[in-house]
C-alpha cells in the first residue's frame, strides 16, 4: 500500500461532536433546572462529558440511547432519550468539516 496523500485538521474529531452534544445538554439542563448554568461546575461538566462519550459510542451502533445522570448539579438530574438521527443532525457541522478535508485531499491526489 502506498500513501498518496495525508491531510489533517487540528480542530476536527469526535471531541467536536461531544462539545456539540455538551451545548445541547447544557441548554436542556438549564431549562429543566430553572436556570442553573452547568458550565459553572467543572465536576458536573466532566460527568456529563463522560456520559456524552458513552452515548455517542452507543448511538454509532444503536438507533436510540438514554442519557440518565442523577444529581448532576445541585441535586438536579438530567434525563434525555436521543435518537441517532438527532445526533447526526447535531454533529452535521463536524461532518461537513470532515467532508471538506476529504475533498481537499481528493483534489490534491487528482
Amino acid at each position: 500500500m502506498n500513501v498518496l496523500e495525508q491531510e489533517h485538521c487540528r480542530h476536527l474529531g469526535c471531541r467536536d461532536i461531544d462539545y456539540a452534544l455538551l451545548e445541547f445538554y447544557r441548554q436542556i439542563f438549564e431549562k429543566s433546572s430553572g436556570g442553573l448554568d452547568l458550565t459553572e461546575n467543572k465536576k458536573a461538566v466532566l460527568k456529563l462529558m463522560e456520559n456524552i462519550e458513552k452515548q455517542r459510542k452507543v448511538l454509532s451502533g444503536n438507533l436510540e440511547h438514554d442519557l440518565n445522570i442523577e444529581c448532576l448539579m445541585e441535586e438536579e438530574d438530567i434525563h434525555y432519550s436521543m435518537k441517532r438521527e438527532q445526533l447526526e443532525k447535531l454533529a452535521e457541522p463536524v461532518f461537513k468539516n470532515i467532508e471538506d478535508v476529504m475533498t481537499k485531499m481528493k483534489n490534491v491526489i487528482a
